[in-house]
């Protein structure tokens, strides 16, 4: 009970809200790791080459989505004007 009025006075209120059970193996292994080393200069190498490979792809996906939509709308406006020309072929030979 000492303990819990401590954690009181410190932490306020969100202090006493423990979770009840024990962590899970999950959580055991992630406070378990210790802290990333710095990177070798071959590592930074591959993470300099990886950045710049993603940055490329993102770029490429970009351009491939922009020619996508261009071709949908390229093709809407094919299949509005044949709407239109056959709209006005029915009306033609209507009147005829």
């Amino acid at each position: 009970m000492s303990k819990w009025v401590q954690t009181y006075k410190i932490k306020g209120y969100e202090g006493l809200n423990l979770k009840k059970g024990r962590k899970s193996k999950k959580e055991a292994n992630v406070s378990k790791k210790s802290k990333p080393t710095d990177l070798t200069p071959s590592e930074r190498e591959e993470l300099i080459r990886l950045r710049a490979e993603t940055e490329y792809l993102k770029t490429e996906n970009e351009a491939i989505k922009k020619l996508i939509a261009l071709r949908h709308e390229k093709c809407a406006t094919e299949l509005k004007a044949k709407k239109q020309q056959s709209s006005k072929n029915s009306v033609k030979k209507d009147t005829n």
